[in-house]
């Protein structure tokens, strides 16, 4: 595997998966979380579907996945978008939610609007809890990538676990697990 550069493709296919996936999901996740904070109302509404689809194991859904965005890379992807999205999004709005009223109260005094209490206050007193976000994020944007290979691919590090599983062996196996920590690191 190393010698014909198989290997580093595969690794090189998981990488970029699982990266492209942890950005967008985290960027997507952070802005609509953020933006929940501008109506409590929506986000009461919004909450227990967000929490049920958080819920659903990537696992369960990748077959619709499959059927939405085909088999190539653009599915693998959306999965491990899928996989951050709703922390980063959960995340975000607590973050957003935990500012002192006090603060915002004060802001108000000096005639701030909800669009400057945002940017001065909420945004800056949220970053903590994106960054939160991030860090359980990375194993997530893996674990999706890494599914979406193992379930439908022809190359990738699920697909190459998948593969020297099926032939028992175990060396392939173990190195395909060490690629996945050295991307998760």
């Amino acid at each position: 595997k190393i010698a014909d550069g198989s290997l580093l493709y595969d690794f090189g296919l998981t990488f970029i998966e699982a990266l492209t996936g942890f950005l967008l999901g985290n960027i997507f996740g952070t802005i609509f979380g953020l933006s929940l904070w501008f109506s409590k109302r929506i986000f009461e509404i919004s909450k227990p579907y967000i929490i049920a689809l958080g819920s659903a194991p990537i696992f369960a859904l990748a077959p619709l996945m499959i059927i939405w965005f085909g088999t190539g890379i653009f599915s693998k992807i959306m999965m491990a978008t899928l996989s951050t999205l709703f922390v980063a999004m959960f995340q975000a709005y607590s973050g957003a939610s935990d500012v002192n009223n006090d603060y915002i109260n004060l802001l108000k005094t000096f005639k701030s609007n909800k669009f400057q209490i945002f940017r001065k206050l909420i945004v800056p007193s949220s970053v903590v809890w994106v960054i939160s976000a991030f860090k359980m994020n990375v194993g997530f944007a893996l674990l999706g990538a890494f599914i979406g290979e193992y379930i439908s691919s022809n190359s990738g590090l699920g697909h190459l676990i998948l593969v020297a599983s099926g032939l028992f062996d175990i060396s392939l196996v173990l190195v395909g697990v060490l690629m996945m920590v050295i991307i998760a690191l």
